[in-house]
Order: C-alpha cells, then sequence, then structure tokens
C-alpha cells in the first residue's frame, strides 16, 4: 500500500505541503480522534486511509491509527476548527445502502457501523459553508467496481455548486486566497 501511495505524493513533511494539509485518524488505543499536522505525508495519507478491517492500522508515535471515519465521516467541524474561513465537504452517503442482508455477525458489525457512521457525520456537517453530496447512496461503500460511475457523480455534484462556492468566494480577502489556490492547483 505504502508504494502505491509513493505513486501519487511526494514523501515530505506535512508542514511543507504548498496548500495547509492535515489528516483526521483515530487512535485505536484510546479512542481519540488524532489530527496529523507534522510528520510524514505518506504516513499520515495512509493513516486516514486505513479502513478497519480492509487496511491495516498505522503505527506511528505510539498510536495505532485508523481513519478518521471512525468517529467524524465528514470532518466539517474539525477544519472550521482548525481555524478554515470557508469548508467545503463532500458527504458520499456511507449508511444506509438498501437493501442490506443481515446474514451472520459481520453483517451486523458492518451495518451498526454505517448506521453510527451517518448520525455522526449529520453532527458535523452543519459546519459546512458548502456541502456536495453525490447522489451515490445505491452503491454499497465496499464495491469498488463501479469506481468510474461514482467519480463521474462526485464530478457533477461538485459542479452543480460551483455557483455557491464562487458567492463564497467574493469577500475581498477570500478573493486573494482564491486567487492564490488557483495559482499552485
Amino acid at each position: 500500500m505504502r508504494e502505491c501511495v509513493k505513486a501519487f505524493i511526494s514523501d515530505i513533511d506535512l508542514r511543507e505541503t504548498i496548500i495547509p494539509y492535515a489528516a483526521a485518524a483515530v487512535d485505536l488505543i484510546s479512542g481519540e480522534q488524532v489530527v496529523l499536522k507534522k510528520g510524514p505525508l505518506i504516513t499520515a495519507v495512509m493513516a486516514s486511509c486505513a479502513v478497519p478491517g480492509f487496511l491495516p492500522p498505522i503505527r506511528w508515535n505510539g498510536q495505532i491509527l485508523v481513519d478518521g471515519g471512525v468517529v467524524d465521516a465528514v470532518p466539517a467541524r474539525l477544519v472550521r476548527d482548525g481555524g478554515a474561513n470557508v469548508v467545503i465537504a463532500v458527504d458520499v452517503g456511507l449508511a444506509f445502502y438498501q437493501p442490506f442482508n443481515i446474514e451472520d455477525g459481520i453483517d451486523v458489525i458492518n451495518r451498526a457501523a454505517e448506521i453510527m457512521n451517518f448520525h455522526l457525520s449529520r453532527q458535523s456537517r452543519d459546519c459546512a459553508d458548502v456541502l456536495i453530496e453525490p447522489p451515490v447512496r445505491h452503491v454499497e461503500w465496499v464495491n469498488f467496481f463501479h469506481y468510474k460511475e461514482l467519480i463521474h457523480m462526485g464530478e457533477k455534484a461538485a459542479e452543480s455548486k460551483i455557483d455557491e462556492i464562487r458567492k463564497l468566494l467574493q469577500h475581498p480577502f477570500r478573493k486573494k486566497v482564491f486567487r492564490w489556490i488557483k495559482k499552485y492547483v
């Protein structure tokens, strides 16, 4: 997995990214949310992608880290508390795939996690200035075979919010930030 991530991003320190970046994870030892703001970028990305049961946790700084979605599927509040003036969040609606067959203990655990994530994301998404919601709820989140369709739906959902985003960026300070982002992205 590390080699795959290395193919897409440089192994720099989080503090060296052009656009400030932080990764959300959860420490399996303490149960606390961890915001990674310094240290190896690849380690942070891997920790924030370590979905329990699918990808192994990442051991770092005496912690065992997994995907931050365990406690906050839409970390808009985390971004707002981190100082962001404008928060654009994406909710892919991990919960409530239908129909859902509950045939064994694993199905019970998966369904309980989906319900928990649904309710947790509702609390945080209210902190977003713009909320993008691709209509992907018909695809079970562990089904990776529909990725092209899902990417297309995400692009369309983002495009539908462009006017709303532009309106938010009309403030003089925000215009300056937007020009800076366009320069580097």
